[in-house]
This record gives structure tokens, C-alpha cells and sequence, in this order.
């Protein structure tokens, strides 16, 4: 998978913050390209509510429908990385 240095909030890319720092490779000691920003203020908080509004619906879900969920996600996201279309940013 290559790495965008951009966040992921719910289904959308957003790189709001202005400050940007390099991830590490724990293996190598080496740093990453390309360089990661931070999350603004703005991007943690539609986070958080983002979050809590799935928690909210995921929590009405009974063992089957999670179990379900957990596997469509595990498809989609497979088959994503592969192809990388949900990581190219505009």
C-alpha cells in the first residue's frame, strides 16, 4: 500500500493541518516519505463525532449483523489495497 501522509475520517481523505512530521519504519529505523499532517482541530473534532455516531449504530447491531459487517469491511478493504483507488488523493 502506498502511503499518502494524509488522514482518513470516515470514508474521505483530508490533510487540513499545517504541520507535517515523518513517520519511521520500526524495523530500519528509516523515515517515510511522504511527509504525515497532523490533524487540525477541525479533523479531530469530525472524528470524534464521526466516531461517535458509529458507535451509536454499531451498537444497535446484534452479533450476526457485526460479524457481517466486520467481513464486508474486511472484503472491501482487501480488495481496495489492492487496487489502491480509496487512497488516491485528488
Amino acid at each position: 500500500m502506498e502511503l499518502k501522509g494524509v488522514n482518513f475520517i470516515g470514508n474521505e481523505l483530508s490533510a487540513d493541518g499545517k504541520e507535517t512530521f515523518k513517520g519511521v519504519d520500526p524495523a530500519t529505523d528509516k523515515k517515510l516519505l511522504p511527509d504525515f499532517h497532523e490533524a487540525s482541530s477541525h479533523e479531530i473534532d469530525e472524528a470524534i463525532n464521526k466516531a461517535e455516531l458509529a458507535f451509536t449504530e454499531y451498537s444497535k447491531k446484534n452479533g450476526k449483523e457485526k460479524a457481517l459487517f466486520l467481513y464486508s469491511a474486511m472484503i472491501y478493504w482487501k480488495d481496495a489495497t489492492k487496487k489502491q483507488d480509496c487512497l488516491t488523493q485528488d
